[in-house]
C-alpha cells in the first residue's frame, strides 16, 4: 500500500470486519464504531476486553503495543508452521496421532495447509486489525480520546503500508488470522458469541460500500 494515499476512512477500515463480527450495529464510518453513551453498546465492549484481560487503559495500551509488535498473534502460529514445513503428508497425518488435546490438533490441521504462507507473510495483517479494533474501543470506554485513536492510526497505517501491498492481501492475512484463533472462543460461545463471519462481512461492505477496498492504494 501507499502510505500517502491511505485516507482517514481507510485507516478505520483496519478493523472493519472484526469490528462487524463483534458488533453487527457499528457504524464503520465513525471513529469509535459504537456510542459512548450507549449502556447496552458499552457491556458488550466490556464483555470482549475482558475475553482479552483488558480492564484498565494501562492494559489495552499495553495490547495495543504488543499485537502491533506482532508478539500474540503471530509468534506461536509462525513457530507451528516453522515445525510442519517439511512434512509431507503421510508424516503429518503420523504426527496428528500423538497429539491427544482436541484444541490443539484443531490448531494443527488448521496450521498445516496455510503453512508456507505463514512462514512467508506471518500474520502480522490480523494483528494490525486486532489493534485496530481495540483502539477504537479504547473510546468507547474512554480510555482514549479522538485525537488519540487518529494519531494511533496514522502510525498503524504506515506499518499496514510496509507490509501489505492491497486491500485484498490485507484482507486474506485477517482472515487467515481471524479463522486460526476463532477456534478458541468455540469452548465458551456463551462468553461472547460470534454474531457473524468476516466472510461475510467483507461481502457485506463491499456490496454497501462499493468504493471501499477496491483501490489497491
Amino acid at each position: 500500500m501507499d502510505f500517502e494515499s491511505i485516507t482517514e476512512q481507510d485507516r478505520l477500515n483496519f478493523s472493519a470486519l472484526l469490528l462487524l463480527s463483534y458488533f453487527p450495529e457499528a457504524k464503520l464510518d465513525s471513529v469509535f464504531g459504537l456510542d459512548s453513551e450507549n449502556e447496552e453498546q458499552r457491556y458488550k465492549v466490556e464483555k470482549l476486553l475482558k475475553l482479552y484481560n483488558i480492564g484498565s487503559s494501562s492494559e489495552l495500551r499495553i495490547i495495543v503495543h504488543n499485537y502491533q509488535a506482532g508478539d500474540y498473534a503471530n509468534a506461536s502460529i509462525y513457530q507451528i508452521a516453522e515445525e510442519l514445513r517439511d512434512y509431507n503428508e503421510e508424516q503429518f497425518i503420523d504426527f496428528l496421532s500423538e497429539i491427544e488435546s482436541p484444541p490443539k490438533l484443531n490448531k494443527y490441521k488448521l496450521i498445516y495447509p496455510q503453512r508456507f504462507y505463514i512462514t512467508d507473510k506471518t500474520l502480522l495483517g490480523y494483528n494490525y486489525s486486532l489493534s485496530s479494533l481495540f483502539i477504537r474501543l479504547a473510546g468507547v470506554m474512554g480510555y482514549m480520546t479522538a485525537e488519540e485513536i487518529h494519531l494511533r492510526h496514522i502510525d498503524l497505517a504506515k506499518k499496514v503500508a510496509k507490509q501489505f501491498d492491497t486491500w485484498a492481501a490485507f484482507h486474506q492475512n485477517v482472515l487467515l488470522g481471524h479463522q486460526l484463533f476463532a477456534y478458541s472462543l468455540e469452548a465458551t460461545p456463551s462468553i461472547y458469541p460470534q454474531h457473524n463471519n468476516l466472510w461475510s462481512n467483507l461481502l457485506h461492505i463491499q456490496a454497501s460500500y462499493p468504493e471501499w477496498f477496491k483501490k489497491s492504494v
